[in-house]
């Protein structure tokens, strides 16, 4: 260090690149996330794309011909081709976002200090994509650009902070390539060590960053690399400043590298020109004097002459089309060519460049292709004596005249430029052909539900034998010898039948200690199951009993017969019956005289407040309707007792309280069926103490009062006078009505909208869109509902259910739930809420990952995840005889089709044989979701209904934690130490609320739709417009008082909502008049007004720096004190949201920690503890001797006797457990039926002790009332923080975000996370206030910067996103459906169905044509592959391919190395070598995670990793692996270039001309008048392609693609190619070559050499949270692959002794293993051997993969032991 002291920089930009890399790059970029930018980050959030990162990836496309040394090509088409297209995919996806430019960024573009044929080059190209760009934005394309300097521009900072882009992408600056010589690697490091400084500043300046570059677009996503902004903890010391000084030297030499594209140039204007050819004129000039100047006599006349041609060739070139532009480059005289690359073109960039950036107009550019020029050249030369004028047409050469003379230069003499720059003659250029058709034929194939549909495409078959390109070494292999075909009869994870005997499957054994374990297991989850139902919905709750309808048929079967068929009289009583009905009658009567005799006994010693009346509402006898309207009564005469005796009756907060009190239990009375004249004088002499008495009939008219009641058994406080004046006038509220009412009373308004009794749901009354809801049902049609949280849809599918119990004992009821914990609850309900003797089997099950409850073949409700149902669908035995029986398929959290395992959602909906309910609270623009959704149900023969209700039930009420009230030196170890309990916190008044119309602040002009405005925030809105001066026009018709004046009755939620619709109409416009911003817009007064005000006093600057969130350790040491405070104001019990497994763990590590040692300082201190415990040691040794006493016989009476003088007083000592938590010192909800022993028992049954399955200090916790959700916990464990009401502290991942009914009033998002989205925001705040428990939630934030947390509330829905489900190995599961189910009519109609769709999927625009042909070819790519033959049927590695779909293409590949030997030829090396080699092969295939290419960077890494046995970069795959992967992939193009031939040829009228550019639409097509020698010479030998763009072609590209990346990325417009549904290995192949923007994460192989947790974390930079689910889910890839290789072998073995098939089995999905479910004990489960392998190599093979699979899991196993 003391050797930089002296230094100013660093000596060399290598140097410095070097030590940021090593000391900041790199650690970042190791903890950068790889995630999907729209769907699961920005949503709808504005970000920024860099506009010089973005004309970087445009302009270094390795296709593109422009600006490469050596080649005068300038195919500018093609770059604009490049540059939409990159736009359109942001905006299909529907991304927001703006374009920018940082002049200092223009250096990397231009590649300043290379060549300077490279520089102008880019130089004009660059300033042609930027008027191209700007003129998009005018054609009003939703593109905006703005323009800055660098990021200190006070303009970018204006930007910054209007318009909050939530992050910028934007380019790293990439590596130093190492083959290059030193000096050109040092002015790369210089470009790169400049963006490096750019891309830091960014992040310290608190905007994250996505990187453009290598971002990948899958189906709705775009996948790349999230860095989170980390300006706490960066320090910025001398390294950063040397690093800086030496980044401003670079930049002064890259700037000075290209001074000359900075001269201004003398403009001549010209009025009578247009645009085009002024710049041509004053281009032309001042090369022509740059000529003079610096030209000698012998290259001055070439460059006149040059400038003439290149005038009459920009005259001619608007006139070509495009197609007209495709071509090779043609040859051309050395000497010509040496002056064009040297001089001529490089003065015609610069220039051009320098022209077009000094003129603001997008019209003001000009047209250059490079190619077209050289053939203009070489054609002109080639044939001089055609001459120019016939060459460029006599209107051309007219205006070349004017031109050439304007500029007043020497007339050009062409014949000889001809003769001193001759030809290269070569043989004429033939026209190109397009893709062989003729010589690409496809196998045969003959399969009759198919060829129903795809017979009319009439393809080129071909007739001789295929034979396959696999190891002919390998012929006696069962991997690749004769077919051994499929049979799938078998679950996927034993050798037991999926059918069960009795319908024809074979007998499957169970011996005695499995079949006891299970039932163990059933038995404790259903006793759990049975706590959660009565945790969730109450003990009382009324469970519907549904006979069997067999029964119910017999029953009412009578012998019909004469006499029965007339129509029956009603029947005589007997006086039996009479008798009956008399006493029944009598029974009632008594019941309610009980009543009233038990109520009358209760006011013999009335209670005396509110509370002790609540305990009596508890005892059955108070539902009569009588005693109950009597003890509401009494209550509110208790509230004016209570009232009266207050110290301080009269103040305002006093008022309050009993005011909103009152009217609560006024309310509930008048809601009742029953009232008495006496009562309703009482409840009128209230309404007129209060100032209510407005609303007196409308609540009290609609009773029909019996005159003949009797009086009430009490007497009513009077509160009026005999004058009939008010007794207690401090009483009366001291506002209008209406705005007491939306002040104070909003919480309690009428929720209902429309609502009407209705039979069909007894237990409520259901508003009008959920009678809506019903009446689809009835009519089996097809549901989507949309309405949020706490609107009510739980009903639906409990209906649904009811009506399939009631209508048969055979048909099912599928319900799909998006996670584990979703299924546990579902299933707890629907036991709690249904009883039906189901002949043989359940009423309901569960199938999922981790457990199967019931038989799921034997139930009538199956409730399970996608991926199950899936399976189940695409089974054959069940195709058969289950799957008919399904009535109803209920998707909930139907938006999950958005998100990663999409696809399986959307394949559900193409097979559904029933009608589908989806549900959801969070869709983003559903309309086109549904329309799809709705084709897929009509081509079914399903009707279907869109059904939108936009209301939650309960409002939520959001709070910001302000944690800048106090320094984290005050907070990170006093909160932990002194926390005093309970009873003795104070509220540290840190809470800040948050009114919704104050975050604008933010900055955005939109309000979102679903932005919810409580009654109080419509009236403190409407109170802050009405102080604005002057006064806003149109304001007094929003006045409370004016908007409510007719409305008769208290205030609805209806009514609210009108009045929130006006006020935030009028928002809308005071947010869209100009200057939105400025500090004394209307608007802005507005927002200060409503904002709390210690956050209103903040400016900028200070939101940014103080209302942050603080360091992790105050983060932490804060929560204590955040929840005691929630516990203050009853707002727990809470869930506590993190996106970050090991920071949950960590917070309720330091909660468990404080309450502790806050506990055992109390215990040491207090008296009354201390003597609480030497009473009851007292009392132990006293109870040791009476029971010494009592084993030796004392009489047994006596000792009652005593124990009953004792009495209740010492009762407490035989429960009390000092080493039970203080109620002090525990969150836990001592008021709910589940209790702490409860508790203890749930954790023994569950052997979450015993077999040390959860820490200590968790359980620890749980007796403390906090638990602990997310993925990587013990199932048992989680289930008990799923059904436990003991628990008022719950610390989560999103796992409890998606539609768990975890009652909690508060919601909590504890720090930030780039998964906090949108949705994921509704989702988690969704939880609190849910309907029946509150009527209010509450959302907090705590520790989220405040411009965070004002993004959040102010987000939109993004729209839904989707997959292409009909992928490769959807097809091969569907023949495998055919095939296997022997025909069935449900997989007949179910793939007749998907081919008759007008749209396969909702995001894709593929339509049944085109669909059926990428079928076809999909069918000709498995026929190749050996996995089905040409009658459709699976042979082979079918099962590999078929149950690996998750991880397509990798199955494919894989079993192209299985079919090719690989496997043989690496089995045949000694063991130990062998798994090693066969781990690095699998690495590469499954589980794949990238780095920064930084990383390949052997020095830095070495510095990174330090002393980790982590390799971290992947080591690459061997060569002849990497050879036969590449060698597939040619065969995998030409089938699917064969596709896109053949139907862009067949459909060419349908698909028209390629000359419209993919975003703009702009056409090149050529001028129908214009035709002349030469461009009939350019038509007849340039490039002609079908299937390529014609813009793409522009740079000499036919229609031969180098790969399926390439076919699918320049594919002509009109054919839909996705990469996804292409088997491709390039993604595979390429970052083992190099040629990708990524590197591979080694952490697998890692992991298998070293097995150590912690290297994976520090040095592969794998967070803790993921690291057990990607290794267990690469665990249960190797056993699915050792499985299916085993089972083959059986098969292969099966099929050599037999002609059918003797037991064969299927591999493992992972959808299907369980632990639970293996069969251990007899020998069959997926872990047994084949029984016979002939085949030696092939032994060697499965005992390689077997060991290291054993070998990885062990591994696995002791790590999380």
């Amino acid at each position: 260090m003391d050797d930089l002291v002296s230094q100013s920089s660093y000596t060399s930009a290598k140097d410095a690149l070097k030590t940021l890399d090593d000391t900041w790059f790199l650690p970042v970029t190791s903890s950068a996330r790889w995630m999907d930018l729209i769907g699961d980050y920005a949503g709808k959030e504005l970000f920024v794309i860099d506009g010089d990162a973005l004309f970087q990836i445009v302009l270094d496309d390795q296709l593109l011909a422009l600006g490469r040394d050596g080649d005068p090509s300038f195919q500018m088409l093609h770059a604009y081709y490049n540059l939409e297209r990159i736009l359109l995919q942001f905006k299909q996806r529907s991304a927001e976002f703006e374009i920018v430019f940082w002049e200092v960024n223009r250096l990397s573009t231009l590649h300043a200090g290379a060549s300077q044929y490279k520089v102008t080059s880019r130089a004009l190209a660059r300033s042609l994509l930027l008027k191209h760009l700007l003129h998009l934005e005018e054609l009003d394309l939703g593109l905006s650009i703005s323009v800055f300097s660098d990021l200190d521009d006070p303009r970018w900072l204006d930007y910054r902070n209007d318009k909050k882009p939530m992050f910028i992408m934007t380019n790293d600056g990439g590596i130093v390539d190492k083959h290059v010589s030193d000096a050109v690697q040092e002015t790369t490091a210089k470009r790169i060590l400049v963006q490096r400084i750019f891309f830091f500043r960014i992040l310290y300046s608190g905007i994250p960053i996505a990187l453009l570059k290598g971002a990948e677009y899958r189906d709705s996503k775009v996948l790349t690399f999230i860095y989170e902004h980390r300006r706490r903890g960066i320090v910025l010391n001398r390294d950063y400043r040397l690093l800086s000084a030496t980044a401003v030297e670079a930049l002064e030499f890259l700037y000075m590298s290209v001074e000359n594209l900075h001269r201004r140039p003398n403009l001549v204007h010209s009025e009578s020109l247009p645009n085009a050819e002024q710049l041509l004129i004053q281009i032309s000039s001042d090369m022509l004097k740059q000529a003079k100047i610096t030209a000698t006599s012998d290259i001055t006349r070439p460059l006149a002459e040059l400038q003439y041609l290149f005038i009459a060739f920009s005259l001619i070139l608007p006139h070509l089309s495009v197609q007209d532009r495709a071509r090779i480059l043609d040859g051309i005289n050395p000497q010509l060519l040496d002056i064009l690359l040297s001089t001529f073109l490089p003065r015609l960039f610069m220039t051009a460049s320098v022209f077009l950036n000094s003129h603001p107009s997008t019209q003001f550019k000009i047209d250059f292709d490079g190619r077209i020029f050289c053939s203009f050249l070489n054609y002109l030369t080639l044939h001089p004596q055609d001459g120019l004028l016939t060459l460029i047409g006599f209107d051309n050469h007219n205006k070349l005249a004017e031109i050439w003379n304007s500029l007043g230069s020497p007339e050009i003499d062409l014949s000889s430029f001809a003769e001193q720059y001759p030809p290269v003659i070569s043989p004429a250029p033939l026209k190109h052909e397009t893709f062989n058709q003729k010589e690409f034929t496809l196998l045969p194939f003959d399969n009759p539900v198919f060829q129903e549909h795809l017979g009319s495409l009439d393809l080129p078959v071909e007739l001789i034998h295929y034979e396959t390109n696999g190891n002919h070494s390998l012929s006696t292999s069962a991997f690749n010898g004769k077919e051994v075909l499929y049979e799938d009869i078998h679950h996927w994870h034993n050798k037991k039948t999926i059918l069960p005997k009795r319908l024809g499957g074979s007998d499957s054994k169970e011996n005695e200690w499995l079949r006891q374990k299970r039932n163990r297991q059933e038995q404790r989850f259903m006793a759990r199951l049975q706590s959660h139902a009565a945790t969730l919905l109450g003990r009382n709750l009324e469970v519907i009993v549904i006979p069997p309808v067999k029964k119910l048929k017999m029953v009412k079967e009578r012998p019909t017969g004469p006499t029965y068929n007339k129509k029956e009289k009603a029947p005589k009583l007997s006086s039996a019956d009479k008798m009956r009905q008399k006493i029944a009658a009598s029974k009632a009567a008594s019941v309610v005289n009980d009543a009233l005799e038990w109520w009358k006994e209760q006011l013999k010693t009335p209670p005396k407040t509110p509370k002790e009346l609540d305990r009596l509402f508890r005892n059955k006898k108070a539902e009569d309707e009588h005693v109950k309207l009597e003890m509401r009564m009494y209550r509110l005469h208790l509230e004016f007792l209570s009232w009266i005796d207050e110290p301080n009756a009269d103040s305002d907060t006093v008022r309050e309280k009993y005011t909103v009190a009152i009217m609560r239990q006024v309310k509930e009375i008048c809601e009742g069926q029953y009232m008495t004249p006496k009562l309703s004088k009482s409840l009128k002499s209230v309404l007129k103490t209060l100032g209510l008495d407005r609303y007196s009939n409308t609540l009290l008219d609609k009773f029909q009062c019996n005159p003949n009641a009797a009086p009430p058994n009490f007497k009513f406080k009077k509160l009026l006078s005999s004058d009939d004046s008010i007794v207690y006038g401090y009483m009366g509220i001291t506002e209008s009505p209406i705005r007491w009412q939306l002040r104070l009373f909003g919480e309690y308004f009428d929720r209902s909208m429309d609502s009407a009794p209705d039979p069909r749901v007894p237990t409520f009354i259901p508003d009008a869109w959920q009678r809506q809801v019903l009446d689809s049902i009835d009519a089996n049609n097809s549901l989507l509902v949309v309405a949020p949280t706490s609107a009510g849809k739980t009903f639906i599918s409990f209906y649904a259910m009811e009506k399939v119990l009631r209508r048969s004992d055979d048909g099912i009821l599928v319900y799909i739930a998006p996670t584990k914990a979703l299924v546990t609850q579902v299933a707890a309900e629907i036991n709690a809420r249904f009883k039906k003797d189901v002949p043989e089997g359940h009423v309901w099950a569960i199938h999922t990952r981790d457990h199967r409850i019931h038989d799921s073949s034997k139930c009538q409700i199956l409730v399970t995840v996608p991926d199950v149902l899936t399976i189940l669908l695409l089974s054959p035995p069940l195709a058969r005889i289950w799957v008919p029986r399904i009535k109803w398929i209920i998707l909930d959290e139907i938006h999950s089709i958005g998100q990663d395992g999409g696809a399986i959602w959307e394949q559900i909906i193409l097979l559904a044989p029933a009608p589908i309910i989806g549900l959801s609270a969070t869709i983003g623009s559903p309309e086109k979701f549904n329309s799809w959704l709705e084709s897929v149900q009509t081509v079914h023969g399903y009707k279907h209904q869109f059904i939108y209700y936009p209301h939650r039930y309960s409002h939520l009420r959001k709070f910001y934690y302000d944690l800048s009230e106090e320094s984290a030196t005050d907070t990170d170890t006093t909160a932990l130490t002194n926390f005093k309990g309970f009873s003795k916190h104070q509220d540290t008044g840190l809470t800040r609320f948050l009114h919704p119309i104050s975050l604008l602040s933010f900055g955005p002009q939109v309000l979102p739709d679903d932005l919810a405005l409580e009654a109080r925030d419509t009236l403190t809105l409407y109170d802050s417009l009405a102080k604005l001066t002057p006064s806003l026009e149109g304001l007094e018709a929003l006045s409370p008082d004016v908007y409510f004046q007719s409305n008769p009755t208290i205030l609805r939620q209806k009514d609210v909502l009108g009045y929130e619709r006006e006020l935030k109409n009028y928002v809308k416009r005071l947010l869209s008049v100009p200057n939105v911003h400025d500090p004394s817009s209307p608007i802005s007064r507005v927002i200060r007004d409503l904002e709390d005000p210690k956050i209103a006093c903040l400016d900028a600057e200070q939101r940014l720096e103080r209302l942050n969130p603080p360091p992790l350790q105050a983060l932490h040491g804060k929560l204590p004190s955040f929840l005691a405070d929630l516990h203050k104001q009853d707002k727990l019990p809470a869930i506590l949201f993190n996106f970050d497994r090991s920071e949950c763990e960590m917070m309720a590590r330091t909660l468990l920690k404080t309450l502790r040692e806050g506990e055992k300082s109390w215990r040491e201190t207090d008296e009354r503890w201390q003597n609480k415990i030497k009473a009851w040691e007292a009392w132990k040794i006293k109870e040791e001797k009476r029971l010494s006493v009592r084993s030796k016989g004392v009489n047994l009476k006596a000792e009652r006797e005593e124990e009953q003088h004792l009495g209740s007083e010492q009762s407490w000592e035989r429960w009390f457990n000092p080493n039970d938590p203080s109620p002090d010192f525990s969150f836990a909800n001592t008021h709910k039926e589940f209790t702490l022993s409860m508790l203890d028992e749930n954790i023994q049954s569950e052997g979450l002790v015993r077999f040390g399955k959860v820490p200590l200090w968790a359980l620890s916790a749980l007796r403390r009332g906090i638990g602990i959700h997310h993925a990587g916990m013990n199932k048992g464990y989680r289930s008990l923080v799923e059904t436990s009401g003991f628990l008022r502290v719950i610390i989560a991942t999103g796992t409890l975000a998606l539609g768990i009914n975890a009652p909690a009033k508060t919601s909590v998002f504890c720090g930030d996370s780039p998964f906090l989205t949108a949705l994921m925001y509704r989702q988690c705040a969704g939880r609190a206030g849910r309907r029946g428990y509150d009527l209010l939630g509450n959302v907090y934030f705590y520790g989220i910067s405040f411009d965070r947390v004002q993004r959040l509330v102010l987000s939109k829905l993004p729209p839904l996103g989707g997959s292409f489900p009909m992928t490769l190995t959807f097809t091969l599961r569907l023949f495998n459906l055919l095939e296997g189910s022997h025909y069935s009519d449900f997989a007949k109609q179910a793939i007749q169905s998907i081919m008759s769709l007008p749209h396969i999927s909702f995001i894709s625009d593929l339509g049944k044509e085109q669909l059926l042909h990428h079928l076809r070819f999909s069918i000709e790519y498995l026929r190749r592959g050996c996995l089905i033959n040409d009658k459709g049927r699976p042979m082979n590695l079918f099962a590999i391919g078929a149950h690996l779909y998750y991880t397509e293409p990798s199955n494919f590949a894989l079993i192209t190395l299985i079919q090719n030997g690989v496997l043989h030829e690496i089995a045949r090396k000694p063991l130990a070598e062998a798994k090693k080699e066969f781990i690095l092969l699998m690495s590469h295939l499954f589980g794949r995670r990238y780095l920064s290419k930084a990383f390949i960077n052997q020095d830095s890494r070495r510095e990174f990793i330090k002393k980790s046995p982590s390799v971290v970069v992947l080591p690459d795959l061997p060569q002849h692996v990497y050879n036969l992967l590449n060698k597939q992939n040619g065969r995998t193009l030409d089938i699917f270039t064969g596709y896109a031939s053949i139907y862009s040829t067949r459909h060419a009228d349908e698909l028209g001309c390629d000359t419209r550019l993919p975003l703009s639409n702009i056409n090149f097509a050529s001028s129908q008048t214009f035709d002349t020698p030469f461009t009939y010479h350019l038509r007849e030998t340039g490039i002609n392609v079908s299937v390529r763009s014609s813009f793409v072609a522009t740079s000499g590209l036919d229609d031969q693609f180098r790969s399926v990346t390439e076919l699918i990325a320049t594919a002509r417009s009109g054919l839909h190619l996705n990469e996804q549904t292409v088997p491709s290995f390039t993604p595979i192949t390429s970052t083992s070559a190099g040629s990708s923007e990524h590197c591979l994460n080694a952490y697998l192989f890692d992991f298998y050499i070293h097995g150590q947790q912690n290297a994976l974390i520090d040095a592969n930079g794998i967070r803790r949270g993921d690291l057990w689910h990607l290794l267990e889910d690469f665990t249960l890839t190797l056993k699915t692959v050792q499985l299916a290789l085993g089972q083959l072998l059986n098969r292969s073995k099966s099929a050599e002794s037999a002609d059918g098939f003797e037991d064969p089995q299927l591999s493992v999905d992972p959808a299907e293993v369980e632990d639970s479910d293996t069969d251990e004990g007899d020998g069959e489960g997926p872990n047994s051997k084949p029984t016979c392998i002939s085949n030696e190599s092939d032994r060697a093979v499965y005992e390689m993969v077997s060991e290291a699979t054993a070998e990885f899991d062990a591994n696995f196993k002791k790590m999380w032991a």
